[in-house]
């Protein structure tokens, strides 16, 4: 089973990176070995991934479907840090963590992260994920150190500014109408 997950893995990196190498061809084996707190995180990940494309399918049967269980999974891990007692537990039963720390599903995010964007040159791999709150809210320092990512994004508030200058800038098209609104 594990050979299976590796391969799909591999198998999905590869999907991402065919066609973005230059002329020596596809990307097809990563560059060095998984950790072992990579290796099972993608190991939940896929768990977790097929559980929700189940889900998904179920309540959307005849449809065509289209989402993203690593943009999923990682938006309820951010979440996931600041979840305590029952909760804490229903999420990583849920997200396929049982037997990982907390420290161990963040730093393994992190440095599959930096494998993604280092993987093809050629490639610009961003990443959108953000917990928007209002302004009269407060957060433990724990939980925004937690979420604070290798690369220095961090919790934001909502400004609508700051997501005008990104639909501006085209990296966030379609999602506001042309100018914006309040």
């Amino acid at each position: 089973m594990r050979a299976v997950y590796r391969l799909m893995t591999i198998a999905g990196v590869g999907a991402i990176a065919f066609g973005c190498g230059d002329s020596q061809g596809p990307i097809i084996e990563l560059p060095r070995e998984l950790s072992v707190a990579e290796g099972k995180l993608v190991e939940a990940d896929n768990k977790f991934a097929f559980k929700l494309f189940r889900e998904v399918n179920e309540q959307d049967t005849g449809k065509n479907i289209f989402i993203s269980p690593l943009s999923v999974g990682m938006a309820l891990g951010m979440t996931y840090n600041g979840a305590a007692g029952a909760t804490r537990e229903a999420m990583q039963e849920a997200l396929e963590l049982q037997g990982m720390t907390i420290e161990e599903v963040n730093e393994a995010y992190g440095s599959l992260i930096d494998l993604l964007r280092d993987l093809d040159p050629q490639v610009e791999f961003l990443l959108a994920n953000s917990i928007w709150y209002r302004n009269t809210m407060t957060f433990e320092q724990e939980f925004l150190a937690y979420i604070t990512l290798p690369n220095g994004s961090t919790v934001g508030q909502l400004m609508l500014p700051q997501v005008r200058e990104a639909y501006e800038t085209g990296r966030m098209p379609a999602l506001l109408p042309a100018g914006g609104s309040q």
